[in-house]
């Protein structure tokens, strides 16, 4: 019985944490929406802290473009990460984006390769045509590393999204 209760406490916490969650994001994005960015910042860093995957990508954004906070590259890839490892595919496109530039990260085409692999499992186009670009300034050798490694942080997000 003492489990139950116990039990019960934890999933209303945890339920109350994600609706705090989203409605911080909601009013991030009426306040991003009506180009109130350093109070957009506001709203999403409270969400994003909560673990919320649109408000995290939403910072890095934010961070990335220089809107509300000085522009930061290395906070926009943080978030970036965070969100593209709970499977967000822009969050994923944007992180391959970063390595491939090497903004806020030194430049790195395996990293980059391995983040538009990623995004490319998920669907999305644009990934498929950058990570095809990227892959033929490998080896042959070079390249099934980076497919092996892609392979097994796909797994490791999926696994972490179920």
């Amino acid at each position: 019985m003492k489990f139950k209760k116990i039990l019960t406490a934890f999933l209303l916490a945890a339920f109350s944490f994600s609706i705090l969650a989203n409605s911080d994001f909601d009013k991030g994005v009426v306040e991003y929406e009506n180009n109130n960015f350093s109070k957009a910042v506001v709203y999403f860093k409270k969400a994003a802290e909560q673990g919320h995957t649109f408000a995290q990508f939403s910072l890095g954004d934010m961070y990335n473009k220089g809107l509300g906070v000085p522009q930061d590259y290395k906070q926009a890839v943080a978030w970036y990460r965070k969100s593209a490892e709970q499977g967000y595919v822009s969050a994923q496109l944007n992180l391959g984006s970063m390595y491939a530039k090497g903004q806020g990260v030194p430049k790195d085409d395996k990293q980059a390769y391995i983040w538009f692999s990623i995004a490319a499992i998920s669907g999305d186009s644009p990934a498929v045509k950058i990570r095809d670009i990227i892959e033929k300034q490998f080896s042959h050798e070079e390249l099934s590393k980076a497919q092996k490694e892609a392979v097994v942080l796909y797994e490791k997000i999926s696994a972490n999204t179920k």
